[in-house]
């Protein structure tokens, strides 16, 4: 007996589908089939990430490059510039504070002088 013979068909089931060679359908989509893409993808992007440095220096424009650097440099030299700027504004602010310190100490001295002058007169009005 062959193996064939076995097998007992229903004919009343017809739903029995045989993958063939000339079939183009799609199978399904499941959840397990999407999160594989995403995760296939995800190494992906990171390997990318990994190896893009290698690859702009490879395949860059050395023209391009050395322009790049230049502009970093540039940028570099503006943000030491803007700290030192910081650093004089800082000083500066302290400096005004200690004169506006002084002359407020100024201002209530001259002011015990004007009330001490003022009561020398009031003595002296009185006296005569």
């Amino acid at each position: 007996m062959r193996a064939w013979e076995f097998i007992e068909i229903d004919p009343t089931v017809t739903s029995v589908r045989l993958a063939s060679f000339d079939d183009t359908r799609k199978p399904r989509i499941t959840l397990r089939y999407l999160n594989k893409q995403k995760l296939q993808r995800k190494r992906r992007e990171a390997e990318f990430a990994r190896k893009r440095p290698l690859i702009v220096d490879m395949y860059g424009d050395p023209e391009r490059q050395a322009e790049a650097v230049k502009d970093e440099l540039a940028r570099e030299e503006d943000r030491h510039e803007i700290e030192m700027l910081k650093q004089e504004m800082e000083l500066l602010k302290d400096q005004i504070a200690v004169q506006i310190d002084a002359a407020e100490i100024d201002a209530e001295r001259k002011e015990s002088i004007a009330q001490g002058a003022m009561r020398a007169i009031a003595r002296k009005r009185k006296n005569q």
